[in-house]
């Protein structure tokens, strides 16, 4: 698997455990997850 740029939300709380986190995948694909779950995303 290819490794992601994550990027948090700027709408995300500063250092909070209320962080939104962004990738795209090179083939295509947006990946989210969130920081309390950083192990499960959303394709």
């Amino acid at each position: 698997m290819t490794e992601l740029t994550w990027q948090k939300s700027s709408f995300s709380e500063a250092g909070g455990a209320n962080c939104l986190y962004v990738a795209a995948a090179p083939t295509g694909p947006v990946h989210l997850r969130e920081s309390d779950h950083p192990d499960t995303t959303l394709t």
